[in-house]
């Protein structure tokens, strides 16, 4: 005989609790504020976060040409991204707080790895001798040296003057600190 009785589980509080989560946090992919110091051994006081801005958007007046790196990165992972975030609404959708924080943090990682990866590729236009000239003048190890100046003589001959730096140096990656300063974080809407 039944009694009649129906078990019904309420998971309305797990569900809204994982939506709101995924509703009001964003990745934010770049360079934020707390990573924006640089170690230069000059007096030069630009940060990481406003170097990127210049490289990414050029300075007519110091003749840089842009540099985009950021938007070519998210473009990139665009498809893996949209697959993050749905992955991140089913969880969701199940109640998942910690799933749902996990996934996001695993869309954050991909598109830091690769906007870092636009960069490692080389962004044209190549750098110019004089600049490659300048980063080789500041390298401690003379022997360094002198094989960077003989890859460029030798790049010369095959390349040509104006390309002999081709393949010597990534334009955005001198010191590494750039490269190392693009990250991701996690925030809640409305709060800095």
């Amino acid at each position: 005989m039944k009694s009649g009785l129906t078990t019904v589980a309420d998971n309305f509080k797990k569900l809204f609790d994982g939506v709101n989560v995924l509703a009001t946090t964003r990745v934010m992919v770049g360079v934020p504020a707390e990573k924006t110091d640089r170690r230069d051994e000059g007096n030069n006081k630009l940060t990481n976060a406003a170097l990127a801005y210049i490289q990414e958007t050029g300075s007519p007046e110091t003749n840089l040409p842009p540099r985009p790196f950021l938007q070519p990165g998210i473009e990139r992972a665009k498809s893996d991204i949209e697959g993050g975030l749905k992955n991140a609404g089913q969880l969701a959708l199940a109640g998942n707080i910690a799933g749902v924080e996990k996934q996001l943090e695993a869309v954050g990682l991909l598109a830091v790895s690769l906007v870092r990866s636009v960069i490692v590729e080389g962004i044209p236009p190549p750098l110019k001798p004089s600049t490659v000239e300048g980063r080789i003048r500041r390298r401690k190890s003379k022997t360094w040296r002198a094989k960077r100046r003989a890859e460029i003589a030798a790049n010369a001959a095959y390349l040509g003057e104006e390309n002999a730096s081709v393949g010597i140096f990534t334009p955005l990656v001198d010191t590494s600190q750039l490269l190392k300063s693009i990250t991701y974080v996690l925030r809640k809407v409305g709060k800095r």
